[in-house]
């Protein structure tokens, strides 16, 4: 009896550990198991059997299986399956689960694989988007009395030389990541992968199957280098759609989330960003920016910047800071950006500092070196007009400029300005202290003293040609009150006192009066006669 009972323990043991091999039940594994999948055929070599006393079943392993599919021939690694001991004594047993481990395989082949058993519909859009790849995998499935397959199946693996084309905007190349596919639910780690020519780093991306719609998250990080603005405009749905932003060398983590229908169209589209921008070149013919920044050659680089993108439902906002260079000198920029209903809502701090800034207007030019900081907050609207609700200036010289409520129209004409406040030398060495305000239609002018003879020049040259106007055409009137007033350098009067009335942006009347420093006066008269003739 002790014999009995120790080769007993022998045999199971033996089982249990190293079980046996045999040809001789293939034939009823094979038709189980295509009982389960009638699309596919199944060639099987050695089948193991292993005794399970855990649970009273056996665990049966075939190595070097073969399945074709539509002629698709997967060299698998394993199937395996269990069956309890009196269904396999009797030789009644059924195929209730599988556990499936493929060799280095296609990654079109394993999809198709996968989709014979449970045609879901996180298989159907993976075997649309992938277009070349290899991977390693196992399947887990279970199967109830009617030979479906449970939810609960779970397909993991690692994916290497990846190639996918997601909806024909975004090209996948070089893909390797570890995943996992539950029901309703991928998960993706550890990704590396090169997204429309830029390469991408991801810990992880989870995708999750609510209401028919794809629900995607996960983060992607760039390391620094040279990257096109036309393929990263690309990879987030056009954010800026002009051509003048050209390389950008820059390294970004980048948190993401968006959803796809069953038509493959993307809403909901999030990302939050932080960008180490070490250089981009913008080119541009600016006319009206060389007016007042004589350095500016057609192009300015950003470097060293530190920017903060949310963008949420064609909604974003940009924060940001670092060098620009002006015609290879290097200032300093501040900035917030923010789009909401197509209008750009911003905030510069621009510290003009080795750059030089020209107000011909005025007669004031910032020499290169003098630190001076431009303060802009306002928006730029949908119709191409730009409102400043406030712009001021301040030189280390204590000159300042500042203005509030300016409105301008495409072509850079003013519309309106509510407030002009000004102190500061000129040029001419001469200090203005004015102040203009606006009243509807009329604007009040006064202040201590002012250098008119920049705007003299230009009114007493000018063909009344609307577009040596600063105004949009429009009516005006000036009503002017001036301790001092100077017409040149050294020639000055006292008490200028008057108005000026444009008409169609035209001058209509103007009436000055004013007295030297000897008392004698000084009268300036402008009318325009019926024949539109001075």
């Amino acid at each position: 009896m002790l014999i009995l009972s120790i080769v007993l323990v022998i045999v199971i043991s033996y089982l249990s550990f190293f079980g046996i091999k045999t040809e001789k039940l293939n034939d009823k594994i094979k038709h189980e198991i295509l009982k389960l999948n009638q699309e596919i055929s199944l060639e099987l070599k050695d089948v193991k059997f292993l005794l399970n006393l855990r649970d009273l079943s056996i665990r049966i392993k075939t190595f070097g299986p073969v399945v074709t599919i539509n002629k698709n021939e997967l060299k698998l690694e394993t199937i395996k399956t269990n069956i309890s001991l009196k269904s396999f004594f009797n030789k009644k047993f059924s195929v209730d689960d599988l556990q499936i481990s493929t060799k280095e395989i296609k990654l079109n082949d394993l999809t198709l694989l996968a989709r014979s058993f449970k045609n879901s519909p996180e298989l159907f859009i993976l075997d649309k988007v992938i277009k070349n790849g290899f991977l390693v995998g196992d399947i887990d499935l279970n199967f109830d009395k009617n030979g479906q397959v449970k939810k609960d199946y779970e397909i993991k693996g690692f994916i290497k030389k990846g190639k996918l084309d997601i909806f024909k905007r975004y090209l996948i190349d070089d893909m390797s990541l570890f995943f996992n596919i539950r029901n309703k639910e991928y998960s993706l780690e550890n990704i590396e992968v090169t997204l429309n020519k830029i390469k991408l780093l991801s810990p992880s991306m989870q995708v999750k199957v609510k209401d028919n719609k794809f629900l995607v998250n996960g983060t992607l990080s760039t390391n620094k280098k040279d990257i096109s603005f036309e393929v990263l405009n690309r990879l987030f749905k056009n954010i800026y759609k002009g051509k003048e932003i050209k390389n950008i060398d820059l390294s970004s983590t980048n948190n993401f989330a968006f959803v796809v229908n069953k038509k493959f169209k993307i809403s909901n589209f999030n990302l939050k960003s932080k960008i180490d921008l070490n250089n981009l070149l913008i080119k541009k013919n600016l006319p009206e920016l060389k007016k007042y920044l004589p350095s500016f050659k057609n192009e300015f680089k950003l470097e060293e910047h530190k920017i903060f993108i949310n963008y949420k439902n064609d909604k974003f906002d940009i924060q940001g800071k670092g060098k620009i260079s002006i015609g290879g000198k290097i200032d300093y920029l501040d900035y917030k950006l923010n789009k909401k209903n197509d209008n750009y809502n911003f905030n510069t701090i621009f510290d003009i500092n080795e750059n030089s800034l020209l107000l011909s207007a005025l007669n004031y030019n910032k020499e290169e070196g003098l630190k001076s900081k431009l303060i802009l907050e306002g928006s730029y609207l949908k119709d191409k007009k730009i409102k400043f609700n406030s712009i001021s200036l301040i030189d280390e010289d204590k000159n300042s400029f500042s203005i509030k409520s300016l409105n301008l129209n495409d072509k850079f004409k003013i519309i309106n300005i509510d407030r002009l406040d000004l102190n500061f030398f000129n040029s001419n060495k001469i200090n203005n202290q004015i102040l203009l305000k606006r009243n509807k239609k009329k604007y009040e002018i006064y202040g201590k003293s002012f250098d008119l003879s920049s705007l003299i020049d230009k009114i007493m040259n000018s063909d009344n040609d609307e577009t040596s106007s600063i105004f949009e055409n429009s009516n005006h009137m000036f009503n002017i009150n001036i301790n001092k007033t100077y017409l040149d350098k050294s020639t000055y009067v006292n008490n200028l006192i008057g108005n000026i009335n444009f008409v169609d942006n035209k001058i209509y009347k103007l009436n000055l009066d004013s007295v030297f420093p000897n008392k004698k006066k000084l009268v300036l008269s402008i009318n325009i006669n019926k024949n539109d003739e001075k």
